[in-house]
């Protein structure tokens, strides 16, 4: 049986703070979202062919905040 996503982000996670030695970044929370949502992005956008609208709805936001989120990222075409 294949690994559910929940468990692969587990894992990596145990592995990402191994590395951090006991010193917590104090922005924690937000910097292990944006590190899953750049890659979501990416992943989801290549998937519809970059067609952002269809990426939009598969990803259940709008197609603006998802162009808000591009740009942070600096993925915008």
């Amino acid at each position: 049986m294949s690994q559910s996503l929940k468990d692969r982000v587990a894992e990596s996670l145990d592995a990402y703070f191994e590395t951090l030695d006991g010193e917590w970044p104090n922005d924690l929370y937000t910097l292990v979202l944006a590190q899953a949502e750049e890659p979501l992005l990416v992943a989801v956008l290549a998937r519809c062919d970059q067609n952002q609208t269809r990426a939009a709805e598969a990803l259940g936001i709008s197609r603006n905040t998802l162009r808000t989120r591009m740009k942070r990222y600096g993925i915008l075409d």
